[in-house]
């Protein structure tokens, strides 16, 4: 049956203006194909292409060529975006709740005070967008590429980042409690002030980050390498430090009450002030690392090697100590 046999005359004025619109659409360079069926509605009333706005809930729209264009504020919940390009497009307050995104081009993208609550992101480009204050909560992101991106204020809570390359990103204020970023690229981040209580960073590369002042609280960090990493302020009580590598690590300040730090490396870290309240530090070793004014009640250093470390004013009240090497090379019974 024709398209004529199966619509009514009353119809006729709003499918000649989705030809007029898909057409008009086509000559700008933004490929629409495939949109009529689904849950779009076009206005007959407008001169005009305009998506600003505009209702796409439910469109088909892969592939499509939508580089560079304005959709502000454009409806595109549970729309089929599957590799479809749209670099450089202004998405300002859009709609893209479970959205089908998956691979698609979103790199410079404006995304600012967009809705993805539940969208599909998976392996898409979006390096260099603008995620500024997005909720990401629910998002699939295993895979994509978020280099360069802003997410500034972000909220990533529970977000599965596996494997993400996040070079260069900028998550100042971001909110990522319980995000797993195991084997994410966080090269160049800057982490301060952000909250990652309970996240997975086992194994992560983490060296040299700038950890001023987050919320590692109840992390995962075993075997993750934190050398030359800023930890200023950080708190990381009840963090999973065990066989982490904390080479000439910045901690002053930083609270690490109840840390397993377990067979960890600290060789030359600065712990000036630093809280380890009832930490484990068996088998750590704390060569070279200055502890002043550290406070270590009740921590657990047995077998742990303080050799050439600083303890001035350090607080060591029942702190247990068997086997440990103390400063001098002696062995403390």
């Amino acid at each position: 049956m024709g398209r004529e046999d199966s619509t009514s005359a009353g119809d006729e004025s709003l499918l000649a203006y989705e030809d007029d619109l898909l057409r008009a659409a086509h000559e700008l360079g933004i490929d629409l194909s495939g949109v009529r069926g689904g849950n779009t509605v076009f206005d007959p009333t407008k001169p005009r292409v305009d998506l600003v706005a505009e209702d796409l809930s439910g469109a088909y729209l892969t592939e499509a060529k939508l580089r560079g264009e304005i959709l502000r504020g454009v409806n595109l919940s549970g729309a089929n975006l599957r590799s479809a390009n749209l670099s450089d497009a202004y998405l300002f307050a859009a709609n893209l709740s479970d959205a089908n995104l998956r691979n698609a081009n979103l790199s410079d993208a404006n995304l600012w005070r967009a809705n993805l609550s539940g969208a599909n992101l998976s392996g898409a480009n979006l390096s260099g967008a603008n995620l500024s204050g997005v909720d990401l909560t629910g998002v699939d992101l295993t895979g994509a590429n978020l280099t360069g991106a802003n997410l500034t204020g972000a909220n990533l809570t529970g977000v599965d980042l596996t494997g993400v390359d996040l070079t260069g990103v900028d998550l100042t204020g971001a909110k990522m409690t319980g995000a797993n970023l195991t084997g994410a690229n966080l090269t160049g981040v800057d982490l301060s002030g952000v909250d990652l209580s309970g996240v997975n960073l086992s194994g992560v590369d983490l060296s040299g980050v700038n950890l001023t002042d987050a919320n590692l609280t109840s992390a995962a960090l075993r075997g993750a390498d934190l050398t030359n990493a800023v930890l200023r302020d950080a708190k990381l009580t009840g963090a999973d430090l065990t066989r982490s590598d904390l080479t000439a690590a910045y901690m002053r300040n930083a609270d690490l009450s109840d840390a397993d730090l377990s067979k960890a490396i600290l060789t030359g870290a600065y712990m000036r002030n630093a809280t380890l309240h009832d930490a484990k530090l068996i088998g750590a070793d704390l060569t070279g690392a200055n502890l002043t004014d550290a406070y270590l009640s009740g921590a657990n250093l047995r077998d742990a090697i303080l050799t050439g470390a600083t303890l001035r004013d350090a607080d060591l009240s029942a702190a247990k100590m068997i086997r440990t090497t103390m400063p001098d090379g002696s062995i403390h019974k």
